[in-house]
């Protein structure tokens, strides 16, 4: 009877597991503080500037205190290296008593190669300084650590939106290009500033529009040929009645050239992804019918170097427009140039990555996450696999020992993070009958042995 029970465990546990219903190995987190969020994942580099992992950037809640009678966050910002297995390599931290906050994250280069990361934070103090704190540059070297602090020569109440690099006419890094936006005689304008490898501004344009109260620049790309080479970016303009997005062209010393479209939704938050010789603008459409006659999905358009339509796609699943929307560019197996976008379903609020070809046209999920407590900020395709960054949520009747965890998951494309919803039937129906079975049998044993006394 011993060995029957003991068969029968076995192959309970071997359907789990073929079933993939165990994912703990794949969630890693810092797991140090009770309130922590990952926001920011890039690939990180050795000093031979070769892949080894990965950088994962956000902020923790230290602690929570008093000044002046008044309660404040001592929230602070880290820097996490992983190894491509999820070890953690080696952690940075920047922050005073205030509340510090993470802008964005890009590499540091030197002899166009990139030998550090730079983070863009507000400058750091003590609550007790009561200082206006303007946007900082953050240098960490390879290895961790600090090598530079340098301010932006911006406004405390500029915010940054981005930042990407810039190239001369060699086609060498030689510097940063930033964007955002500020506040300046009560009305809210944008800016774009060029810096040099040195981290000091080069020039900086100011975007104003007496017609709007506030303006924004919200992205930017680079877009560049052989030839030709100039900036693409989304603009927001708002005012009482009117909210209006607008993709202009730039030139390399940050003037305005064209406006190559402005007829975007007005709840659409149009963003865009580089490419080679040509760009891709992406966001939300409501013009879709896939749910109650009221879906959102998303849409890309393709535009060539000299910002001509190439072709346009409009996504066939509903999906929620007030989360993050995501692209990368990635390589098939034939190294043919394709695209992924992160979404969240409409219907299950379940993380959905889709994979498009070149000529646009939608191919098959590469994945698709459960999320009941999951809050994904970021991700990354890297050697066909899968990083997610975020934060998990205890969820209301749990008991957690934790508020928020900082969230890293890694998933190949054939493993799934999350039990879907199938297997978790399916394992129900076979662990139950399996109980039953033996429970049967234990009650047919009993009683043979009792009429044999």
């Amino acid at each position: 009877m011993k060995k029957v029970v003991v068969m029968i465990i076995t192959i309970v546990l071997t359907l789990a597991y073929n079933l993939n219903v165990s994912a703990k190995d794949a969630f890693k987190s810092i797991n140090k503080y009770k309130e922590e969020s990952l926001e920011y994942i890039i690939k990180s580099y050795n000093e031979n500037e070769k892949n080894d992992g990965m950088i994962c950037a956000g902020t923790y809640l230290k602690d929570k205190n008093e000044n002046n009678n008044s309660e404040y966050n001592d929230t602070q910002i880290i820097l996490v290296k992983y190894n491509k297995e999820g070890k953690k390599v080696w952690t940075y931290d920047y922050g005073k008593t205030i509340e510090d906050k993470l802008f964005y994250i890009t590499y540091t280069y030197k002899d166009n190669k990139v030998d550090g990361y730079l983070l863009v934070a507000n400058e750091t103090s003590n609550i007790e300084e009561n200082k206006e704190l303007a946007p900082t540059f953050i240098k960490v070297g390879l290895y961790g650590k600090e090598e530079t602090t340098k301010s932006l020569n911006l406004p405390s109440n500029a915010n940054v939106n981005k930042v990407i690099t810039s190239y001369n006419e060699e086609n060498a890094v030689d510097g940063y290009i930033i964007i955002g936006e500020k506040n300046t005689d009560n009305k809210k304008i944008g800016f774009i500033s060029k810096y040099n490898l040195d981290l000091d501004q080069v020039w900086e344009k100011d975007i104003n529009d007496d017609n709007y109260q506030s303006i924004s620049v919200k992205d930017i790309i680079l877009v560049k040929d052989n030839t030709t080479k100039f900036y693409a970016a989304i603009l927001n303009y708002t005012n009482e009645n009117e909210i209006k997005n607008k993709l202009i062209k730039f030139d390399v010393d940050g003037n305005e050239q064209e406006t190559i479209k402005e007829d975007f939704e007005e709840e659409d938050t149009p963003k865009l992804l580089e490419l080679d010789n040509s760009y891709i603008v992406y966001g939300y459409t409501n013009e879709v019918k896939l749910k109650n006659n009221k879906s959102t999905s998303y849409y890309m358009i393709k535009y060539n170097i000299n910002n001509e339509e190439e072709w346009d796609t409009i996504g066939n699943n509903p999906i929620n427009k007030k989360e993050k929307i995501q692209m990368q560019k990635i390589l098939n197996e034939e190294k043919q140039e394709e695209y992924i976008i992160m979404t969240t379903s409409d219907i299950d609020s379940s993380i959905e990555i889709t994979r498009i070809d070149n000529n646009g046209l939608i191919q098959n999920k590469l994945k698709k996450i459960n999320n009941e407590y999951y809050d994904i900020k970021n991700f990354l395709f890297n050697n066909n696999i899968l990083y997610f960054v975020g934060q998990i949520n205890c969820p209301e009747d749990d008991n957690c020992d934790y508020d928020m965890k900082s969230l890293l998951l890694i998933s190949t494309e054939d493993k799934v993070i999350e039990v879907e919803e199938s297997d978790n039937t399916l394992i129900f129906i076979i662990s139950g009958t399996i109980f039953i079975f033996i429970l049967a049998l234990v009650i047919y044993r009993r009683q043979r042995k009792n009429k044999l006394t």
